[in-house]
C-alpha cells in the first residue's frame, strides 16, 4: 500500500488509488462456514489471497485507509434484494457490509464488491436505505441517498432513410449512457467477457428497438460513459395507400430497457432513476404536406413522458421523446402512474402516423 501511494499526500487521491486497486485486483468470493459468516478474515490474509466476501474486502479497505491516516469504519447494510424489506440492519438482519471513509467531515461510501461503483456516489444497491456504521461509540444509522435522473442520462440518436423501393428504413443509431444508467450492461460485460457480450448486446438492442435487424455494433467504454453505435434496418413499418403514407414508429427504444413487459408488477426493481432522451429522424423519398406537430404529454408523481412527432421539412420526419423516472421500485403508491405511462406509450407506437402526399 505504501508503494502504491508513494509521494501522494492528498487523502482523496490516496483513497482513489487504493479503492481502484482493490476493484481491479481483488475478487469477491463468499465462503461462510460457522463464525466465518460474521468474523472478517485478517487483512493480511485478504491481501495475500486477493479475495474475500463483502465483510472481508470492506474490513481490509477500512484497515488500509486507517493505516494511511484516513479515518474509516465498516457498516452493516440490507440491500434491495434482501429477503425482507429491512431498513434497520444489524448482525442478524444485514446481508451486506461496506466501508465508510471520512474526509473533511464528509462520509464517503465505498463498496469494494461493486466494481462499477464510483467514489462520491451512493451505492446502487443501497439507495434510500439506512446503513449501520460501526464505530468507537457503538454505531449509528446513516441514510444513503439516491441518484437523481439527471445523473443517469440515456441518449439515443436514430437516423433513418427510406430505401428506393419505399419499403425499408435503413440507417444508424447511437445509445449513450451516463452515470449508473449503464450498470445493467456493464454488469453483463464484466460477468461474461467481451466476446460473449458482443452477442448479448446485439440481441439486447434488437429487442429494445422492436426486434429489428441490428449489425456493425461497436462499443466505446470509459469510466463516465458507455456508448454503442450500430446500423439498423427496419421493414414493414411504412406503406402507401392512395394519397397517404402510413408510418409506424414502434421501433423507437422502449422506455425501461431491462423490462420487456407492457405493464409491471408491484415489487419490480427498476435499478436506478434516469432521464432518457430519444431523437429519431426519418428521410422520405416523396414530399409530404406540412402537418401540425403531434404532441403527447403524460405526468405523475416522480415520472413524466413527452412525445413529439413533427416534419422538419417536406422530406424529413422527426420523432422524439423525453422520459424521466425517479423511482427505484414499482410500489403501491406509483404502480398506476408507471403502468399508465407505459400503456400510453405503447399505444402511441402502435398508432400509424398518416402523412399526406404533397400535391404536385
Amino acid at each position: 500500500m505504501d508503494d502504491l501511494t508513494a509521494g501522494v499526500n492528498d487523502p482523496k487521491e490516496i483513497l482513489n488509488i487504493i479503492y481502484n486497486y482493490m476493484k481491479s485486483n481483488f475478487k469477491y468470493v463468499a465462503i461462510e462456514i460457522g463464525m466465518d459468516a460474521f468474523i472478517p478474515s485478517h487483512a493480511n490474509e485478504v491481501f495475500t489471497n486477493k479475495q474475500g466476501d463483502c465483510k472481508d474486502l470492506s474490513n481490509f479497505l477500512s484497515e488500509t485507509l486507517n493505516y494511511k491516516g484516513i479515518k474509516s469504519d465498516i457498516a452493516l447494510a440490507a440491500t434491495f434484494n434482501h429477503i425482507s424489506d429491512c431498513d434497520f440492519p444489524s448482525l442478524s438482519s444485514a446481508n451486506h457490509v461496506i466501508c465508510v471513509a471520512y474526509i473533511n467531515d464528509e462520509k464517503i461510501l465505498l463498496d469494494p464488491t461493486d466494481i462499477i461503483h464510483s467514489i462520491g456516489t451512493p451505492v446502487q444497491s443501497l439507495q434510500n436505505r439506512s446503513i449501520l456504521i460501526i464505530n468507537e461509540n457503538g454505531g449509528n444509522f446513516h441514510e444513503v441517498g439516491q441518484f437523481s435522473p439527471k445523473q443517469n442520462e440515456i441518449y439515443y440518436q436514430i437516423d433513418l432513410a427510406l430505401d428506393e423501393n419505399n419499403t425499408t428504413l435503413n440507417g444508424s443509431f447511437t445509445a449513450n449512457y451516463k452515470g449508473i444508467s449503464s450498470n445493467y450492461l456493464r454488469g453483463n460485460l464484466n460477468n461474461i467477457g467481451e466476446t460473449e457480450f458482443k452477442n448479448f448486446s446485439k440481441e439486447f438492442y434488437k429487442e429494445v428497438l422492436g426486434n429489428q435487424s441490428i449489425s456493425d455494433l461497436k462499443l466505446k467504454n470509459d469510466l463516465q460513459n458507455l456508448k454503442f453505435e450500430g446500423t439498423i434496418s427496419i421493414n414493414g413499418k411504412t406503406f402507401i395507400d392512395g394519397s397517404n403514407r402510413y408510418l409506424f414508429i414502434d421501433f423507437l427504444p422502449r422506455l425501461i430497457e431491462n423490462e420487456s413487459r407492457q405493464t409491471l408488477f408491484e415489487g419490480t426493481y427498476l435499478r436506478n432513476p434516469f432521464h432518457k432522451k430519444v431523437v429519431s429522424t426519418i428521410k422520405l423519398n416523396d414530399p409530404i404536406e406540412n402537418f401540425q406537430p403531434i404532441l403527447y404529454s403524460f405526468a405523475g408523481d416522480g415520472i413524466s413522458l413527452n412525445v413529439s412527432i413533427s416534419n422538419k421539412s417536406s422530406l424529413e420526419i422527426q420523432c422524439n421523446y423525453d422520459f424521466v423516472i425517479e423511482h427505484l421500485f414499482v410500489e403501491k403508491v406509483n404502480i398506476n402512474n408507471i403502468n399508465e405511462i407505459l400503456i400510453a406509450f405503447k399505444k402511441i407506437l402502435n398508432d400509424p402516423i398518416v402523412l399526406k402526399k404533397k400535391k404536385s
